[in-house]
């Protein structure tokens, strides 16, 4: 009994490391097969299909060669009498083919004449294990007649609702990661430094421009903690992070040759998630450094193909969305103020806009990229 059990859960363990490691899940099922499969009973596989529709998507196999995976899939697999007739069997099922499909029917399809007969199997227990739409997860186990198979249809019922609960575990694995993915080339493309931080000041998550406020020693890392080097904009840090939900603050903060970078604070309600070792926190502080000069944070390229801009045009609304003024811009330039304002009653028709504020405001809500600083130096010359 003690060694019955141990099989069962070095079985079940396998099943849970390949929700973890996807790349594990044919080793999972072979596992299954030494433990219970009496002998020709070997082969099974998991694939999801969308019958009648032909066509098959294999997630694992065991004991199944790979030519055979790929003769099923675009040939016999969805529309065989087997496949057709699971579309009415509940998720969790585990059932004999036998209960489905007469056999004098099932040996006169293609599926067997063509393929399975090459070794006589002639039923198979299946498990329905999820649906997606009129897509279904079959666990399939094929063999031949003869052979008493009640221990192998316990086997499929004990062990059935964990890779069902594997199944779903790796998808939503799987989708965290994507959301996660995208989440940090959204930050990576951000044109200013962005932290995530719990109360203690704890790093949950930094973009990489965050480096270059490190190098340039407007901040540092200690024990996994964000510091600002001034110590004005540090204790500032530490009054929001000691502030109520929603509380926010915007300041300077100096690096080592006394360059200012602005940083803009939120607190958000605090994060957690409970795991089986208990809680893991999240970020409760979301902080954004940029440069209090920094260049214009709308690609120019972008605004002329959003707006028709010419790329003067381009330009002069991309620096006023990013805080400069009219002034500002004609001395960068080497113009006129009057120029500026010639070129400003373009900007505005063309983006639809009354007046400068409504201007503002409008490019604000657009995505932002990093723009060189370069493109805004004044002709040389």
């Amino acid at each position: 009994m003690n060694a019955e059990l141990e099989s069962f859960n070095d079985i079940v363990g396998g099943i849970y490391q390949a929700a973890l490691d996807a790349q594990t899940w044919d080793e999972a099922l072979t596992r299954f097969v030494n433990h219970y499969a009496p002998p020709l009973w070997g082969a099974n596989f998991l694939l999801w299909e969308r019958p009648p529709e032909p066509g098959a998507r294999f997630v694992a196999s065991a004991y199944l060669a790979a030519h055979a995976r790929e003769v099923y899939a675009t040939t016999f697999a969805g529309a065989n009498p087997w496949s057709v007739r699971t579309r009415t069997v509940a998720v969790g099922r585990v059932i004999n083919t036998d209960d489905l499909c007469p056999r004098a029917e099932f040996v006169e399809s293609p599926l067997y004449k063509h393929f399975l007969a090459t070794w006589e199997m002639t039923r198979a227990l299946i498990a329905i294990l999820d649906t997606d739409g009129r897509a279904r997860l079959a666990w399939v186990m094929p063999g031949p007649d003869g052979t008493d198979i009640t221990r192998l249809q316990r086997g499929m019922r004990l062990v059935a609702p964990h890779i069902q609960r594997a199944v779903r575990i790796s998808r939503r694995l799987a989708e965290a990661d994507l959301r996660a993915g995208a989440a940090e080339a959204s930050l990576a493309l951000s044109s200013t430094g962005v932290l995530a931080l719990r109360d203690d000041l704890s790093i949950v998550n930094a973009n990489p421009r965050v480096s270059k406020f490190i190098d340039d020693g407007a901040g540092r890392i200690v024990d996994g903690r964000w510091l600002f080097c001034d110590k004005d904009a540090h204790a500032e840090l530490k009054r929001l992070a000691a502030g109520p939900a929603q509380a926010s603050a915007a300041f300077i903060a100096h690096n080592r040759d006394g360059v200012e970078h602005a940083v803009i604070g939120v607190r958000i309600p605090a994060q957690s998630a409970y795991a089986l070792d208990g809680y893991i926190e999240g970020a409760a502080i979301l902080l954004t450094i940029g440069a209090k000069a920094k260049a214009p944070s709308l690609p120019v390229d972008h605004l002329a193909a959003w707006f028709g801009f010419t790329p003067a045009e381009a330009l002069l609304a991309a620096s006023l969305a990013d805080g400069d003024t009219v002034r500002e811009f004609a001395i960068r330039r080497g113009v006129t103020e009057n120029a500026v304002r010639f070129l400003m009653k373009g900007v505005l028709r063309k983006a639809g806009v009354a007046d400068q504020a409504r201007l503002i405001a409008a490019l604000r809500g657009l995505p932002v990229a990093a723009l060189d600083r370069s493109v805004l130096a004044p002709p040389q010359g």
